[in-house]
């Protein structure tokens, strides 16, 4: 068994190595789940908190920095990232444990030169105490809040100032961890009743079925998990089902299931009755095996590109449901390396109108399509959208919330997700 001193070194260690993985285009959560650290806790925080602050933090490295910033080697950088990280934002941390692990990091990993460059500006940084960003405007929210440009104008342009910043500042918090009752074996709040006995849990506002569990620790061990009686779905991704509300004994397709909540949510709906087809370019090994934790059949899984039409499907569906590969720009405060990973708009709009286009023809005249994303940028919704609707007439938008593409931030406890509903008339 590891002494403290040691399982503080391990997890500082290996938060240096997830976050160089993730530079390097891993995801992090898939990295966090793969460790077997005995402080997953601290390394989770260590490494999200980090990637969040990640701009912000590289503009106060370059601040103070004697040596220019590109000339800092990437595991050196990381370890200032982390240590300033830890040292801004989090309680309970001595200052001179946060200097004592960057320097017993840098050892292992570099020359004495950088021990002395990391050491003297931590506590110079520790001295001066100097926190701010120095900029104005657009570019201080972009560094300050370590969001991408083409977020930003979209929160400029639709939000007044307060409700901008309020987001932003959501967004480097730790997210909602929510859940999706399945009313096919009880009420939402049968299960608020049952798992309120170990979990402190509160109905989620924006949905239907939706409760949000404050501390979430051990709950995959629960029997109400192994029984099916819940699926963990952020409440933005739920609301799209719910919106949709296939009516019972209906043929529904999901066009792009992977990984399948909103597929096994759908057959929820549907209460046993029509039946779902889920398509999916990945095979989808998740899906079945919730769809039987759950106690769901009626499905039909087929892996297939849905960019290509199938005239066999024309006009079979009374619903649509197409959630489209997009940027993800929606799922910055849960996955927040999608904040700095190249994104080509072009190339993925094109995509989307190819799906959006096949989708239409897959739909009974009467029949209601959903187009949604997880990414709030209107070159991925509105505008997708309309075009489809220039080139097909017989095709109408429904409202939702009074809107004619309604998005879901974290000021309503939600991932960013972008939701059309479309009649075929």
């Amino acid at each position: 068994m590891q002494d403290q001193e040691g399982i503080s070194m391990s997890v500082r260690r290996e938060a240096l190595q997830i976050l160089k993985n993730v530079s390097s285009g891993a995801f992090l959560s898939e990295e966090l789940n793969k460790s077997r650290s005995e402080n997953i806790a601290l390394l989770r925080n260590i490494t999200t908190g980090s990637l969040r602050n990640k701009t912000y933090l590289d503009y106060l490295i370059k601040k103070n920095s004697k040596i220019r910033f590109k000339k800092i080697h990437e595991d050196i950088r990381i370890i200032l990232e982390m240590s300033l990280y830890q040292y801004i934002f989090l309680d309970g941390i001595p200052d001179y444990t946060i200097v004592d692990e960057a320097v017993k990091l840098t050892k292992k990993v570099s020359h004495k030169g950088s021990v002395g460059f990391v050491n003297g500006l931590l506590r110079n940084f520790m001295r001066t105490k100097d926190f701010e960003v120095d900029l104005k405007g657009k570019d201080y929210y972009l560094t300050r809040y370590s969001v991408p440009e083409k977020y930003f104008d979209y929160l400029e342009k639709n939000y007044s100032k307060d409700k901008l910043e309020e987001i932003l500042k959501l967004n480097n918090t730790d997210d909602n961890f929510t859940i999706r009752a399945n009313f096919t074996k009880l009420t939402r709040d049968e299960l608020i009743k049952s798992l309120g006995v170990k979990y402190n849990v509160r109905k989620d506002m924006l949905t239907k079925s939706g409760i949000i569990v404050e501390d979430p620790k051990d709950i995959f061990k629960t029997d109400e998990f192994k029984n099916g009686k819940f699926y963990v779905q952020d409440s933005g991704s739920i609301l799209i089902s719910e919106l949709l509300n296939p009516k019972e004994d209906s043929l529904v397709l999901d066009m792009c299931a992977n990984p399948g909540g909103k597929t096994t949510h759908l057959l929820e709906i549907l209460n046993k009755t029509g039946r779902v087809v889920a398509w999916d370019i990945k095979d989808m090994v998740e899906l079945r095996e919730n769809a039987k934790r759950l106690g769901l059949s009626n499905l039909e899984i087929e892996t297939r590109d849905a960019t290509i039409y199938d005239e066999k499907y024309n006009e079979k569906f009374d619903y649509v449901l197409l959630d489209a590969p997009c940027s993800a720009i929606g799922l910055i405060r849960r996955h927040p390396e999608i904040r700095y990973k190249e994104v080509d708009l072009e190339s993925i709009t094109c995509v989307q109108e190819k799906l959006l286009d096949n989708a239409g023809k897959y739909l009974k005249p009467g029949g209601l399509l959903m187009y949604s994303t997880c990414s709030v940028l209107e070159e991925e919704n509105e505008n997708i959208v309309d075009k489809f609707l220039e080139k097909n007439r017989d095709f109408e938008k429904i409202k939702t919330f009074g809107k004619d593409t309604f998005k879901t931030d974290a000021t309503m406890e939600a991932d960013g997700f972008s939701i059309s509903l479309l009649r075929r008339i």
